[in-house]
């Protein structure tokens, strides 16, 4: 079995671009000026009760959603698009070969936590890098 700690060059670089790609499809989703909704919808008032209080410690309220632009749902696509493809290369590379059982879970965590696989490490990667053909183990 290989080490779980001696990965490929490109396999750092790309659990490193789909870890980038996760948080920025995170930041964009989690930006205060984006509606709650995708979909124009209207929203809710968290209707009064009895006692005055809050039902089960949670008053859920929602101003009317405009929906997201055509601009935010192509930029949302494209994103995730990009995590999806992202996250086939790491998934789909001939490292994973060399493991098998448990050890294909403990050598993948162990990737994700590896610092040369962190966004912002040095070394960043591009949006265009990509993998050879040959880096990619066939489907099982």
């Amino acid at each position: 079995m290989a080490d779980s700690h001696d990965f490929p060059d490109d396999l750092l670089a790309a659990q490193k671009r789909t870890a980038a790609l996760w948080l920025e499809l995170h930041r964009f989703t989690a930006q205060p000026t984006l509606p709650w909704s995708v979909e124009p919808l209207d929203g809710w008032e968290a209707p009064e009760v009895p006692h005055g209080g809050k039902v089960a410690g949670y008053a859920s309220t929602r101003p009317d959603s405009p929906g997201w632009s055509e601009g935010d749902k192509a930029t949302y696509e494209q994103l995730w698009r990009d995590l999806t493809d992202a996250t086939f290369t790491v998934l789909a590379h001939r490292h994973w070969t060399s493991y098998s059982g448990a050890d294909v879970v403990k050598a993948r965590m162990a990737l994700k936590h590896h610092p040369a696989s962190q966004p912002g490490s040095p070394a960043e990667p591009t949006a265009n890098e990509s993998l050879d053909q040959g880096d990619l183990a066939p489907a099982v």
